[in-house]
């Protein structure tokens, strides 16, 4: 599988939780080719989530994550969640479809929105298939993170 175009990744609070748990976030940030960014209400949820997260907090306050932040559009109006989403995953799909990149997600209720939008999506499978291919991840860590994932 080829690598695609550098773009943005909207990277939704399981997925950052799987990146710590596998201990590998410092390797994703450093060696996927991609601009990954979330949104403020993310980052909420990260902070809610405990130490297992502190890695991801981190690297949002050192902007290795970039953080949109709530009252700039798209995010100026209220977020209540749409039918099975969250406000946070509201958020992502807002962005990636008014900011441009892909949402990265392992939630099929959230790949199923962004595909009916017509908004950008990257299942976490893929984005897994795509790290091994691509050697940014060994396969131990990959393993690892399916596992989490219960792919």
């Amino acid at each position: 599988m080829e690598a695609r175009t550098a773009q943005k990744l909207w990277v939704d609070n399981d997925v950052l939780n799987y990146w710590c748990k596998a201990g590998c976030l410092e390797d994703v940030i450093r060696k996927v080719p991609y601009t990954l960014c979330t949104t403020e209400l993310v980052l909420h949820e990260a902070r809610a989530g405990g130490a297992v997260l502190q890695s991801a907090l981190d690297a949002m306050q050192a902007g290795a994550i970039a953080v949109h932040p709530l009252g700039t559009p798209p995010l100026d109006r209220p977020l209540s969640g749409s039918g099975a989403l969250s406000p946070a995953d509201e958020s992502l799909l807002l962005c990636a479809e008014h900011l441009g990149g892909e949402v990265l997600t392992n939630e099929r209720a959230l790949q199923r929105r962004c595909a009916r939008d017509k908004v950008g999506c990257m299942p976490f499978a893929d984005f897994l298939n795509e790290a091994a291919s691509n050697g940014w991840l060994d396969i131990s860590t990959i393993e690892k993170l399916r596992a989490l994932s219960g792919l």
